[in-house]
């Protein structure tokens, strides 16, 4: 028969065996818990931000943000590292630019154009003008040549 004693120890050695040890890591700005024990086993993990396709949100909304305002990647990280807050590689801000930023961008586009197309079939369209020559020296050798819809 046990003791009182032993059986507190049993108990004692299973809570040890089975004790949690939680991990915060970052990916990106993104904060995340993940706890397992010391056997290896997985408990679960949590993150401060939703995700959408297996992506931080957070991250791409900064990301974004970053790129539509026309600031600096670097700017913005060496504001980041002053607050001492976690801010993304520049490897990540690329790949959200090429996987996410940029296609979605080009479709809002392409729909406004083919909305802005579809306004003037059959319209009778005045346009106005102005090139610009923007090029090494002072030769035309690059020009860009704006319109404008007079209507709009």
């Amino acid at each position: 028969m046990e003791t009182k004693l032993a059986k507190n120890m049993k108990i004692k050695a299973l809570h040890h065996m089975w004790t949690w040890l939680p991990q915060k890591t970052y990916v990106g700005t993104c904060l995340v818990v993940s706890c397992g024990c010391n056997s290896g086993h997985v408990g679960g993990r949590w993150a401060a931000q939703p995700s959408c396709d297996k992506i931080q949100a957070g991250n791409i909304m900064l990301a974004s943000s970053l790129l539509l305002s026309g600031n600096l990647y670097a700017k913005v990280g060496l504001m980041f590292n002053f607050c001492n807050l976690q801010y993304f590689s520049s490897t990540l801000f690329n790949q959200y630019q090429k996987l996410c930023i940029i296609p979605a961008i080009n479709k809002f586009w392409e729909q406004h154009q083919k909305q802005l197309w579809e306004e003037k079939v059959g319209k009778e369209v005045f346009l106005s003008g102005d090139g610009r020559n923007d090029s090494p020296g002072h030769s035309a050798q690059y020009c860009t040549y704006s319109l404008a819809d007079m209507d709009d």
